[in-house]
């Protein structure tokens, strides 16, 4: 098999239209290789696994015109919302553009067309995209209630720590909530009803399902994402949930609790400092998640909640 050449170095890493590889020179032929991958018509991208949502919104980024902007599901995923299917490559993606504006159409896209003076096009990793609000008011007509709180949890959280150059939250409860009062496209009756659970502090869909499940059972709503120090004063943890009145917290165990050692070990030293503070722990684990209203009633009734 003859050796194919090399790609020029622009080339190389990120995807490209095939009018810019002609610009630098490489032929027709080359272009046809089958070490080149075709995630969208008139885009090649060098073979090396699958793509990340990202890669792959970049590589329909080379044809995009300047109308468009990802949204819906595709959005939500570029915002880091917790979903509960994740994209995988070859799926397709939501484009929109907005007004009288002709709607995408390519293999693979999914296109909209919307009606929304109130909608901002954003930017995250160099890609345009529907603002978090508006993106959170369009997941209203295709998520299940307490995945569409999850969602918002995640949007309007306020982070124990700030990652640079990603501040937090992307919008504010009253932001979503004032969004959400504006909007008129589908799904907005289910927005409107579903706004008024979303909380800032909750730091996984998880934890977010734990009290949603906690709730519905009619039990009193803990605070989430709360610090808590022991007589002296002196930080112990920041817990997920907490009944500050009957000191029980409720905490969720994600897979790092089981596999990494060293969390293991700073586990068992935080729940010994807290128990020792005089707090009662419920620990929930995805196993569990079921019976964690149960298991938190028993708890609450030890501590003399009347519940």
């Amino acid at each position: 098999m003859p050796r194919k050449d090399p790609l020029p170095e622009p080339l190389r890493r990120s995807p490209f239209a095939l009018a810019q590889a002609l610009d630098l020179g490489v032929g027709t032929d080359r272009l046809r290789g089958d070490d080149l991958a075709r995630p969208f018509r008139g885009v090649r991208v060098a073979r090396g696994g699958p793509l990340s949502l990202v890669q792959h919104c970049h590589a329909y980024a080379r044809r995009m015109r300047d109308i468009e902007f990802f949204s819906h599901l595709t959005a939500a995923e570029l915002w880091g919302v917790p979903l509960p299917t994740e994209w995988r490559d070859g799926a397709d993606i939501h484009v929109s553009t907005v007004g009288q504006r002709r709607a995408a159409k390519a293999r693979g896209v999914i296109g909209h067309q919307i009606s929304d003076e109130l909608l901002v096009v954003a930017t995250r990793y160099g890609l345009p995209l529907s603002d978090p609000s508006t993106t959170w008011c369009h997941l209203a007509s295709s998520l299940s209630d307490d995945d569409l709180v999850a969602a918002g949890d995640h949007l309007v959280l306020t982070p124990a720590r700030q990652v640079p150059r990603d501040p937090r939250p992307y919008c504010t409860v009253q932001e979503l909530a004032e969004r959400v009062a504006a909007f008129r496209g589908r799904g907005s009756v289910r927005a409107r009803r579903v706004v008024a659970q979303v909380r800032d502090g909750a730091e996984s869909r998880r934890e977010t399902l734990v009290r949603l499940r906690l709730l519905a059972a009619g039990l009193p709503e803990p605070e989430i994402g709360i610090n808590v120090f022991d007589a002296s004063g002196t930080w112990i943890a920041r817990v997920d949930m907490i009944y500050p009145a009957w000191k029980v917290i409720v905490e969720y165990d994600g897979d790092q609790h089981r596999t990494s050692t060293r969390q293991y070990e700073r586990d068992i030293r935080r729940l010994d400092d807290l128990h020792e503070a005089g707090n009662r722990v419920v620990r929930i684990r995805n196993s569990t998640l079921a019976l964690a209203p149960t298991l938190v009633r028993h708890a609450l009734r030890a501590a003399g909640a009347p519940v």
